[in-house]
Order: structure tokens, then sequence, then C-alpha cells
């Protein structure tokens, strides 16, 4: 254990050394002009100080800019032309800046109007909907963050997002992990990709190691019900990944990467514009195989908890810009994935858990700008997910089981954006239809839904300092029926540097055919669930089989499931200090209806559970989180974040309060309300302690990570049907992480990183996702040139 420490404390020392050797950073200026009224036509840009000058020339044909390796300080920037009005602005370079050239005709002269975009403002090609519509709690993860991380799958970025944790959930099978955010579940949390919902999740959790991060360009973190904008069924939030969405030049880009548990990652990527117009394609490739990890060797004589996997993934994009006003745009992902995972018990019982899964994903856009303030999209998404997977005795050679599903997506949507002259108000809207389709091949459970919706989200400036949004959503589900489900929230900047965004939200979801319908068996473990609406037949095969031991009476209450329904609140202040630091409170309350739950409803004779599905009457997720960030050096970050989280059913509540339940104390006794500490699996208290380092003027960039995580419920007990402080739980626990990286060649082409995470080695049988100490070292190279 000291020499574990020991370790740290150099590794620790020694980026640290790096980051504070130079504090004098460079940044980018970039941008694009637009309303060019001819083919002949070109502007001239200069950005320049007294010892400094930065020029190029942009027509219709070249429209994009970028100056690169700025150092921080005041600029002029310049935009002449012939028959143009010449604009002179002034700029303070402290970060990344874009700035966006837009042509105007007026009183015989072209007027230049320079506007400053944010990158959370810049659109989308397949997606009308931007980061700044969003009322709700957000957070934004760029890019380059990724890169510093050191992170290579999706699962690895998110879990290191304040109020995102990643978990496994045990009672899905060997490979069921998905995220939480705000104390809902995986599956009240949805996962898209360009704003399109991702196929494949095993009873409501989606593995998000099955993604690369390889083509993402940013990840949009949206907390609360997002209903009016991304569907009422997102109660829990949206994670939004978003893919490189445009090229300015040719570019030709390959990684290699090599780590603990033989871990290999291999990806080459290929990018080209072409015409005179800002048409490019693009196609990328990502290998990636693992031998998986044992985190429980106390148990567990040999094999995996976590799966080995070999995966491959193959995506491209196109766009095709027609003229000024139109754009078509195509993107395609596939990727397939093999897996055998073997668990050795002791007693010469050895299982084989082989998986194989294929994933496409198909959209296809037409972008049309009608005039500078309205433009409307059209947009058809194809997904599919196929899963096999096969659980045998390995010396019996007899299989236990046979699993395999199939998941059909076809989306089809229409979206509208227009805002007036003066910028006062703004409106997008959208309707279309979801065809769903889900096959069970081994038992038949199989069935199809069709979910339509309208939507449409309002902003109104009412002055420099307040503006308001509201929204609604109009959703009908071809099972379930309709619903209404509104949105609204504040901007408000009531003195300088000081922001507050109160907003509400509604969401509405309805039970998956998983959860109505099908009958699982973990054979490694020994327990089933069966859907809530098959529980009096599924009941009755395994009885007349010789498995079921003892029925309970609460096997009796089960009823088919209703739709759920949530009420989100989100309060957000922000102070920030011209970029220098800031601080940043939200406090959250989601009060949820009919939410569905596991509870266990019997034994079978091998003394393994029988679980099913049951709506908890009222449940209620709230807290606080916390934001601090300081930049004391130029290229230096600071950051620490908190949540505290209360999740808790308040029939249980009401139960405890009545002198209901008890406790298994020594004597038993009465519960209180002080005796309910959280829903299984969600802990009061979450911490990160963040540093991260980017100077462009150096070649040294890195990043130290501190992640804790509180103590959570992993069992309750005593079947007293809450977690109390009797019951099992994972105690409280921090994760240390860090990245370096360096660039060589006089370009800068070449990156050599070197990541390790879990640098003191924490792992828990209770947590069998949880790798240990995990060292990475990756190349990756990337030139570009001009088309």
């Amino acid at each position: 254990m000291m020499n574990d420490l020991n370790g740290c404390k150099a590794c620790i020392i020694f980026i640290i050394s790096f980051f504070l050797s130079n504090a004098k950073a460079q940044f980018v200026v970039q941008g694009n002009a637009s309303g060019f009224k001819s083919n002949k036509d070109t502007i001239e840009l200069q950005l320049k100080n007294k010892d400094l000058n930065w020029s190029t020339k942009l027509s219709v044909h070249s429209n994009n800019y970028s100056f690169e390796n700025i150092p921080a300080g005041n600029y002029v920037f310049i935009v002449v032309g012939n028959g143009y009005v010449s604009v002179v602005d002034s700029l303070n370079v402290i970060a990344n800046l874009t700035r966006n050239i837009e042509l105007r005709y007026k009183n015989g002269l072209q007027e230049v109007v320079v506007q400053s975009v944010k990158p959370i403002d810049q659109k989308k090609n397949d997606d009308l909907i931007t980061f700044d519509q969003i009322t709700n709690a957000k957070r934004w993860v760029s890019k380059r963050q990724i890169e510093l991380l050191g992170s290579q799958r999706l699962d690895e970025v998110l879990k290191e997002q304040l109020g995102v944790t990643v978990v496994n959930d045990l009672g899905a099978g060997n490979r069921a992990v998905g995220v939480q955010m705000q104390g809902f579940g995986s599956d009240y949390v949805k996962i898209l990709m360009d704003g399109m919902p991702i196929a494949g999740r095993m009873d409501g959790n989606l593995d998000l190691s099955r993604f690369s991060v390889q083509d993402i360009d940013h990840i949009e973190i949206i907390k609360g019900a997002t209903s009016a904008l991304y569907g009422a069924d997102a109660m829990g939030g949206v994670i939004n990944i978003i893919t490189n969405q445009n090229a300015a030049k040719r570019a030709i880009n390959a990684g290699v990467s090599y780590g603990s548990f033989d871990t290999k990652n291999i990806n080459v990527g290929y990018t080209n514009p072409f015409g005179k117009r800002n048409s490019f394609y693009q196609i990328k490739e990502d290998y990636y195989q693992t031998n998986g990890f044992n985190a429980s060797p106390q148990y567990l004589e040999g094999g995996q908890t976590s799966p080995p996997y070999t995966s491959n993934t193959i995506q491209g994009r196109a766009r095709f810009e027609l003229n000024d006003h139109d754009n078509i745009n195509v993107s395609g992902r596939y990727a397939f994935r093999n897996s055998l995972m073997t668990r050795n018990y002791g007693d010469n019982y050895v299982t084989l858990d082989k998986l194989n899964d294929n994933d496409l994903n198909l959209l296809t856009s037409w972008n049309h700008t009608i005039n500078n303030n309205s433009q409307f999209l059209v947009r058809y998404y194809l997904t599919h997910y196929y899963s096999s997977e096969q659980v045998s005795l390995q010396n019996r050679n007899s299989s236990l089981q046979n699993f395999r599903f199939g998941e059909w997506d076809n989306h089809l949507e229409g979206q509208y954006h227009v805002n007036s002259n003066d910028k006062k108000w703004d409106l997008i809207s959208g309707l279309g239809a979801e065809f769903q389709q889900l096959q069970g091949y081994e038992n038949a459970q199989s069935g199809h839904q069709v979910n339509s919706f309208v939507y449409g989200q309002l902003k109104y400036v009412f002055s420099s300092t307040i503006n308001a949004t509201v929204g609604a959503r109009g959703s009908h589900n071809s099972i379930y029926g309709g619903k209404v489900t509104p949105t609204a929230g504040l901007n408000w900047n009531p003195i300088q540097h000081l922001y507050i965004r109160p907003s509400f939200g509604m969401g509405f979801k309805s039970p998956t055919y998983v959860q109505m319908n099908q009958v699982f068996t973990n054979l490694s473990q020994g327990y089933t669930v069966v859907g809530a609406n098959v529980v009096s037949s599924a009941l009755a095969a395994l009885d007349s089989a010789g498995q079921i031991s003892s029925i309970w009476a609460v096997a009796s209450t089960i009823k088919n499931l209703k739709a759920e329904t949530s009420h989100s609140f989100n309060l957000d202040a922000k102070w920030e200090q011209g970029g220098i630091w800031s601080l940043e409170a939200n406090v959250f309350y989601n009060h949820i209806e009919n939410m569905i739950f596991t509870e266990q409803i019997g034994i079978k004779t091998n003394g393994s559970q029988i679980f099913s599905y049951v709506n908890l009457a009222k449940v209620v997720n709230k807290g606080l989180e916390l934001y601090g960030s300081v930049q004391p050096l130029k290229g230096l970050h600071l950051a620490a974040n908190y949540q505290l989280l209360y999740s808790q059913d308040l029939s249980v509540l009401d139960s405890i309060k009545a002198g209901k339940l008890t406790v298994r104390s020594n004597p038993i006794r009465k519960a209180t309300t002080k005796d309910y500490f959280n829903l299984p699996n969600r802990s009061r208290n979450m911490l990160q302690l963040q540093l991260f380092y980017d100077n462009k003027n150096i070649p040294w960039a890195g990043s130290i990570r501190a992640n804790y995580r509180g103590k959570f419920g992993f069992m309750d007990l005593d079947n007293n049907g809450f977690i109390d402080p009797y019951d099992i739980y994972v105690p409280g626990y921090w994760f240390f992480n860090a990245s370096i990286q360096r660039v060589l060649l006089k370009n800068k082409n070449l990156r050599v990183q070197f990541s390790v995470d879990n640098i003191t080695n924490r792992t828990n049988y209770l947590m069998p996702y949880q790798a240990g100490r995990n060292y990475k070292v990756g190349l990756f190279y990337n030139l570009s040139f001009e088309k």
C-alpha cells in the first residue's frame, strides 16, 4: 500500500512540475463568412497589434478562416473589401474565440456584421436544436477535454462528470452497465447520437463502453426532464453525443495505444472537403480489444467480472452543400463486438458467457435556409441492434441459456426554426413519428409500438438582462395513449457577473416490453426476473419445472404496469468573474409518480431470488450540485464539484412515520425516518477535484483528477422495503486518475500520451465493472492541409 501511495505522489509531483513550467498561453480565433452577393466578391480579414499581424482573404468559395497560435492579449480585428463598409473591432484574446462575418446589402453598400459565437451556440448539421436553447441545468464536455482525460471509451468520459454515475446492474446480467443522473436510473436517461436515440439496452441499461470517443466533437449533458425538445421519456435527462460536423481542410489522422489488461486501441480517419462550397466527406475506423478483468478474486477463482471483448466501429459522414440555401447530410455507423467471458466458481464449476452484437445507425437530413431568420430541416433515422448471448458450462459442454433479441427503430422528423429581425424572440418546433419493434427469438417475447409527437419552444428576450422560454410537447403512444408535457425556463442577469436560471419540465415514460413481458434468468447467479404483465404464467411455468421454493404475498399484488410521470424543478445560479473564476449552484427537485422498480416476489429452490416490476406511487430525487473553478495562471484550470442527493420512496417514508416498518437492530425496533438512507445504488455524497493544464505555447499538457463517491446501499438484507443502517453497503471510495501528453515535430502533428486510471488500485467485488490500476500509453498523428 505504501508503494502505491509513493508511486501516486511521484506521479502527481512529476505532472505538476510540467504544468507550472510556463504560463504564457496561445489561442485560436476562427469563424466563417456568409452573405456574399456574387462569386467574385472577396473580403480581407486582419488580426493585429503593434507586434504581430495575421491576415487572410475570404470568398464564397473559401469562407472559413482560422488564426492559430495567437498569444493572449489585446488585438484589432479588421474586415475590409471593395464595396463593403469596413469594420474595426477590438478583441481581448484570453480564450479560443469564434467571430463569424455576415454580409448584408444596405443603402447600396454591403454591411459587415461581426458576430460573436460561443462554441456551445454553433449549429449542427442534422439538428436545429442548439445547446443554447436548452433551459435545464447543463454541462458541456469538449473534444479537447476528452483528450486531456486520456479516455478511449464513452463510459470512461462520463464517469468523471459530476452527477453522472456509471453503475453495474447485477439484476440484469453480467454485462448490464448504465448511468445515473440526479438519482434517475439508466432507463430514465436518454442517450442520443447527433440528436437521435441509440438502441440496444439490456433491462434499460445501455453499455456505454460500446462507443469510441474517436469521432466525438463534444458531449452535451442535460439534467432533469427535457420533454419539449428531446421527448417526454427523457425524465432524468439527456446525454447527447455530437460527432464531428464540419471540415475546412483535408486531414489524415491515426492513433494507436496499449494498456493494462492487454488493451489495444487502433484508429484511423480521413477527411476530404470537395467542390467549391462547404461540402466534405469523412470516414473513420476504430478497433478496440481488451482481456477484461477480475474485480472479485476472493470469490471468483478465475475468469472475469467485467467481460473481455473485441469491437470494431466504422463510421462516416458526408455533407453536400447544393447552394446558398440547401445542404444534404448523410452519416452512418456500424459496429460489431465479440466477447467470450469465463467465470470459475471453484469445484469444477466454470461458466462460459459468449456474446455477439451488431449495431447499425443511419441518418440523413435535408437542411434548407429560407432566409436569414428561418430554416427547416427534415431527417430520417434508422437504427438496428442485434445481440446474441449464450451461457454454458465449460466442463459439461451443456448450454444453460440462449438469449437473442433484435431491435429496430425508424424515426422521421421535421423541424422549423425562426427568429425575429431584432432577435427579440426565437421559436423552434417540430413533429414526427417513431416506429419501434422488439424481436425476442427464443420465447416470442416480441412486439412493437408507434410514438408520434409534436413540440414547440419559444424564447422571448424582454431586455438585455432577462429572457424567458416556454415550450410543450404532445406525445402519443399506440399502447398508453397521449400526454402533453410542458417546460419553462428563465435566464436572468440581475447584476453584472450573476446569472440565475430557474427551469421546470414534465416527463412521461411508458413501460418497456422487457419490463412487461420478458422472463430473464441469470444462470451464473441463479436469479430470475419476470415481466409484470406475465407474472402468473411465468410463475406457473417455473413451479411446474420444480424451481420455486416459496412465493411471497407481494406477488399477488403485481399488476400490469402503468406509465410513469415526473415533474422536474431546477434552480441554477452562477457567478462568473471575467473568465478567471466562477461559482455555480444548482438545486434540483424531481417528483416521480408510478416509478417502475424491481421487487423481490419469491425464492427459488436453489436459494436465489425471483424478481418482478412494480409501480412505486411517489418517488423524490432531490439535492444540490456545486461547481467551482479558477484559472490562477493562463492554461491552468482548477475545479471542485460536489453533489448531495436524497433519493427516496415517499410511501416508505409514510409507512415509517405510521410505525409500520421495523429495522433489524438488536433487539428489532420500529424504524425512524433517519434510518432511511436512499434508494439502492444511490450515494448521498459525490465530490470531484480536477486540475487541467493546456497551454498552446508549450508542448506539454495534462490533467489530474480525484473522484469520490460516498457509500451506497447494495442490498436490502432484511427485506423491509428500504435501505437502512443494517443492510449491505458499498463503502465510500476515492479514485485518482492522471494523464500527461506532449506534442512533437515542428508542426505539432504528433502527440504522445501516458495515462493511469485508479492510481491506488481500488477495487470491490460489489463493483464488478471497476478495473484495478490501468496504465495506457498512446501515439497519435494528425496531418491537415489545404484542399
